[in-house]
């Protein structure tokens, strides 16, 4: 899966929430481009905080389910 964050006001983007998934598989686990392994729980109830700051910034994540 992808999922892609944009900056459109760099004011007021720090006060927007974690990005929280849906529909992913609560038990499993899914890894990051980085090698980070995320539970599919953690991703829908805790989110991904994204931390971009300055004008137009964004960044891409790159995620698979682990079988």
């Amino acid at each position: 899966a992808l999922l892609f964050r944009f900056v459109n006001n760099p004011m007021t983007d720090h006060l927007k929430p974690p990005v929280r998934l849906q529909g992913l598989d609560p038990d499993a686990r899914y890894v990051l481009d980085s090698g980070e392994q995320i539970q599919g729980s953690t991703l829908m109830h805790a989110g991904i905080p994204f931390g971009l700051h300055g004008d137009f910034q964004s960044k891409v994540l790159h995620f698979k389910k682990l079988s």
